[in-house]
């Protein structure tokens, strides 16, 4: 009947479908279906794996603030700057000294990065110890931010002397020794003393770069206001700094008698850092009393018991090279003077030795030579 039929046999619309049905075909739709899907998967798992790996670091940001401090704009202020001078060198100064800036950003940025994940990422280090890492990285930084201050500032002087002023950025290897930073240096407890110090580390660092410049007089009047803010807190440390800043110039800068008030500070600044186990500043403060000795005393005698106590305690400070060259340097000038050329040949080629090593700027290794002539031919 009617209705047998019209269900034995196919509709016009399911014949075409059958006659369209294409196994091959079907399967490749689907196995193309599937690995889009894969892929899709794929990409979502490694997009949340990446993720997570980003939220468990919580250490990649600790190198930002330096790259706030070195960036392409500041690089080009100070270049402008520098140019501005119409000092012949000032071009092929800029290029070599940014060129060290680079190395130097690098490495304060990969210690920084590096002591935050030795504590919390391979669990390998305290909080103290992270703690007192960073107070030192600061440090040496504070030191950069206002050596970059200056560059971007700089008159023909500055130009003139910026390769000493970069050279005395303090080296940011001083900050790994867990075993000294423990035994050192410990910082404020009460916050609002922190504050204050770092304030006056702050200016101190700018009296430095000036001083490394040759402006002694706008270098003293701060080392000087940071001396006496030093007086209002019970610090010792920062006490020593701001000592030793003041004591250091005046022996640059003055004769007659400022120079006893150079020394007075000085040992000051020594008694201060001894007291408070700050190494560095200690061997620093005695490399400081043999300079002032080579430069104005007569009696050269008091000068070499300086020579051997700063030498002593560059190796309980851990022995650093650049210090340790930089001293001998002065030694050897000291005996010089002294008529001792011998010996002070004998200190000159061990500092020479170690400027090489440390592949100091050629620049002071010119000077270091010069000097080694000068005492060779005597």
């Amino acid at each position: 009947d009617l209705h047998r039929r019209r269900h034995s046999f196919p509709t016009r619309r399911s014949s075409d479908l059958a006659l369209s049905w294409d196994p091959d075909k079907q399967r490749r739709s689907a196995l193309m279906a599937v690995g889009a899907l894969v892929v899709l998967v794929a990409s979502i798992a490694i997009t949340s794996l990446l993720s997570a790996r980003r939220e468990a670091n919580p250490c990649r940001m600790a190198g930002q603030t330096v790259e706030g401090a070195w960036n392409g704009e500041v690089r080009d202020k100070i270049a402008r700057a520098f140019e501005t001078t119409k000092l012949p060198y000032a071009k092929a100064t800029w290029e070599r000294l940014s060129s060290q800036l680079d190395a130097y950003t690098v490495a304060l940025r990969g210690e920084r990065v590096a002591a935050c994940e030795a504590t919390h990422v391979r669990n390998e280090q305290s909080a103290e110890v992270l703690n007192l890492r960073t107070i030192c990285l600061d440090r040496r930084q504070r030191h950069l931010h206002a050596l970059l201050d200056a560059f971007t500032q700089a008159d023909a002087q500055v130009v003139e002397h910026a390769a000493e002023a970069t050279a005395a950025l303090p080296r940011v290897d001083g900050c790994q020794d867990a075993e000294a930073l423990l035994l050192g240096v410990r910082p404020p407890e009460d916050a609002a003393t922190a504050a204050t110090v770092v304030s006056i580390q702050n200016e101190l660092a700018r009296a430095e770069v000036l001083f490394q410049s040759v402006r002694y007089k706008e270098a003293l009047a701060i080392a000087e206001a940071q001396w006496e803010a030093t007086r209002k807190i019970q610090y010792r440390p920062v006490q020593a700094d701001a000592a030793y800043e003041v004591g250091r110039i005046l022996a640059d800068l003055v004769t007659g008698d400022e120079v006893e008030r150079a020394e007075k500070l000085l040992r000051e600044a020594l008694d201060l850092s001894v007291r408070s186990r700050h190494d560095v500043r200690t061997a620093e403060t005695w490399k400081s009393l043999v300079h002032l000795s080579a430069r104005h005393h007569s009696n050269k005698q008091i000068g070499y018991l300086w020579a051997e106590s700063a030498l002593s305690a560059i190796e309980r400070a851990g022995n650093d090279s650049t210090l340790l060259a930089s001293t001998l340097n002065e030694a050897g000038s000291l005996y010089a003077k002294a008529g001792r050329s011998d010996d002070a040949e004998r200190m000159l080629r061990q500092a020479l030795d170690l400027e090489q090593k440390n592949r100091v700027d050629v620049l002071f290794q010119a000077d270091t030579w010069q000097f080694l002539a000068n005492v060779s031919k005597d």
